[in-house]
């Protein structure tokens, strides 16, 4: 992945999956997408796996759902105590 350094949240998620690389400026930019396109298969391929494990460990839809429900059931007490 190449993400916008000045997203933070893409940013974060970039350097904890080790899945990419950050960008600033149209410069940057540039050159990532330049290394991305030299990058060796087997590079590009532990890119790949290493981002469908970071997306595994934290997006699994079990675990969307479980937050899901968590943030909808922490509402209702919220709402209910007011």
């Amino acid at each position: 992945a190449l993400a916008n350094g000045a997203c933070e949240p893409l940013a974060d998620h970039v350097a904890a999956s080790g899945a990419g690389e950050r960008y600033r400026g149209r410069r940057q930019l540039r050159a990532g997408l330049l290394r991305a396109l030299a990058r060796p298969d087997d590079e590009r391929r532990r890119l790949g796996e290493a981002g469908r494990r970071y997306v595994a460990a934290h997006y699994a839809p079990t675990l969307v759902a479980r937050a899901w429900l968590d943030a909808v059931e922490s509402a209702c007490k919220l709402s209910e105590a007011t």
